[in-house]
Formats: structure tokens, sequence, C-alpha cells
């Protein structure tokens, strides 16, 4: 694991468990979990392979892999081959990743896993959640989108992430929507807007940002890709698999600011089907007038965006991961072969109990 990678990933666990002391009756042990709901198939990313695991050598329940990056298949390459074998399953477009090092009879790759949210008509009439969000947007140009997601950048607190939002569109005359993610980039704004100074800028700074949003900005908590991103120009993110193979899927290009681990290689991704502009560093060393050139380098390849979303369409990866399931689950589990072959495999050695 790089050491990006094993960076992001402590930071998750550090906050997962400063969340469930938080909240101690909101979760359970996922073993507990496990043994009440008594499945036939765990379904898993890397992060939970321990309990599903463990649970698989008691009760001789098959788990499956889900990679949403590529270092993840290398570092789990083990599990993939375990026996008796299961399908596992890549769940990011050829597109994006490229070839595999080493591919296995195992690994599947689908494609991308969509969620299809929608924003209903009701959603933007007058008395729906997205009713002002539709006005801005239909008010004038298309705008430029930016969020990343659940990222926060080690050196770039949240203040700062925003002030690089606001200057990029202040550089580039553009209008923006900025989706505030887990750093809470909207409550920022509507603080500025409110006339508070944002963290770690002057006071004229603050005031010349708020001016400037105030006319050209929307601020919004989460929205969905499918609906937002086919009314913006580009869309400026930290290159998650999912959030790249949305902004292609929507016809946008893209502006990938990564931060770590495989958002690099969406970036890259981004650079080699022309699909937007991949910065090649991290986001606290990239500049707002480093950003908004992408912007403008990012758009003029918007046709060749909306060509590539063309073909992305007539794929569903998670149908098609789906149909592999579903087949495993009746040919080999349901049928009793997977477990008769676990019973011959792993029973002389005592694991699984009597």
């Amino acid at each position: 694991m790089s050491g990006d990678m094993l960076e992001g990933s402590l930071r998750g666990k550090t906050a997962a468990e400063a969340w469930l002391r938080a909240h101690p009756t909101r979760c359970v042990a996922a073993e507990d979990a496990m043994e009440d709901f008594k499945p036939h198939v765990i379904l898993c990313g890397t992060q939970a392979s321990g309990p599903a695991l463990r649970y698989e050598m008691n009760f001789a329940v098959p788990t499956v892999f889900i990679f949403l990056f590529k270092e993840g298949v290398t570092e789990f390459r083990d599990h993939v081959d375990f026996e008796p074998p299961r399908p596992s399953l890549f769940a990011v477009h050829p597109w994006l990743s490229g070839e595999l090092d080493a591919p296995s009879r195992n690994l599947h790759q689908p494609g991308g896993f969509v969620l299809e949210e929608s924003v209903s008509e009701d959603d933007i009439s007058q008395d729906g959640p997205w009713h002002e969000l539709h006005r801005f947007i239909q008010a004038g140009p298309p705008p430029v989108a930016i969020g990343w997601g659940s990222m926060i950048a080690n050196g770039l607190p949240p203040s700062a992430m925003l002030e690089l939002a606001l200057d990029v569109l202040r550089l580039g005359c553009r209008r923006g929507v900025v989706i505030g993610g887990w750093a809470r980039l909207q409550h920022l704004g509507q603080q500025l807007l409110a006339g508070q100074c944002l963290l770690g800028t002057s006071e004229e700074k603050s005031r010349e940002l708020a001016d400037f949003a105030s006319a050209n900005v929307y601020f919004v908590e989460s929205i969905p890709h499918v609906w937002l991103l086919p009314q913006c120009s580009c869309f400026i993110h930290h290159g998650g698999a999912g959030t790249l193979h949305s902004a292609i899927r929507a016809g946008v290009p893209s502006v990938v600011t990564p931060i770590f681990g495989d958002q690099f290689e969406s970036a890259a991704a981004a650079q080699r089907l022309s699909a937007g502009y991949g910065f090649d560093v991290s986001l606290p060393e990239i500049s707002a007038e480093d950003v908004a050139v992408a912007v403008e380098l990012a758009e003029q390849n918007t046709d060749i965006v909306q060509a590539l979303a063309k073909e992305l369409l007539e794929t569903d990866g998670a149908q098609q991961a789906a149909a592999i399931l579903d087949s495993f689950l009746h040919t080999e589990v349901m049928s009793g072969r997977w477990g008769e072959q676990f019973q011959v495999l792993w029973r002389p050695r005592n694991i699984v109990p009597q």
C-alpha cells in the first residue's frame, strides 16, 4: 500500500472509530449482523475483509470482493484466487483503470457501478428542494461544478478549499455550483455570504469573495450527479473512479485535482482519454490560476467526452455484476457444490465448527 493510500486509510479508520464512540447504539458488529441475517454470499470491500473471511471460515459462506481501485486488486491478490473459487469484481471501467497487471479467471471487470439517483419534476417545482438550484442553473450560462466528495486534503483545510474554488470561478469569470461534501463547503459558503470572514483570509478578500459568490455561485450540500452534471460545462473534482466515471457518462469534461491513491490514476486517465485535464500533483500544490486554465483546456474536449459518454451509456456495470453474482449463487452456492468443496478443503484443518 502506498504512503498516500495508507495515510488516507488510517484517517478513515480514525474517523470511523471516533464516530462509533460518539454513536454507540447506531451500529452493530459486522459478525453479529451476519449471524442474524444468515447470508448465502457476502459482498465486501477490502476494509471489511476481516469479519467477512472469519464468517466464511466459520459458516462456509463465500466472500466475494468488490474492488474500486487497481491497487486494491494487487494488495488482495491472494484473496482473488482463494479456494474454493468465487468471483471477484473490479468495479472500474477498463477505460479508467487500464489493463490489469495480472488478470485472473476469477476476477471480472464488468464496468463502473452507477447509482441511478434522479431529480423529479416535483423536486424542482416551486415547493421542491432543488427549486432554487434549478432556477440558478437556468438563469445563465452552464455553471462549473466543483466538489471533492469525502476528501479533505492534508495542508488544505476546508476554508482554503472554498477559497480555491471561488478564486477559480472568479479568475475564469464563471458561474459555479459548489457541492459541500465532507468539507461542508456549503456551510462555509453560507457563512461567507452572511458576512463572516473566511478563515485564513483577510476581511477585504472575504468581502470580495462574498460579493462574487452572491451573484455567481450556488452552494449545495449534495445533489445527484446524473441530474446536475449534464447541465454544467465542466466538473472540478478529486478523481474518485466513480466520480470520473459519472462525469464522462454525463458527457462533461473533468478537471481532476487528485489528493491521494488511485485518484492520480484517474487524473492520468482523464488526460489519456481526452476526457478533461488531470493534474499530476496533489490538490494542496495546485493554484487557482492553474485550475482556471485547466477548466478552459478541459472544455475544449467537450465533443470528445460526449462521444465517450455514448459508448459508456451502452454498458451497465452493476447489471453485469448482478448477472455474474446470480450465476455463481445459483450454480455453485444454492446447488451445494461450493459448500462441498469448502468442506473438503477446510474441514480437515478443523477450521469449520462441527
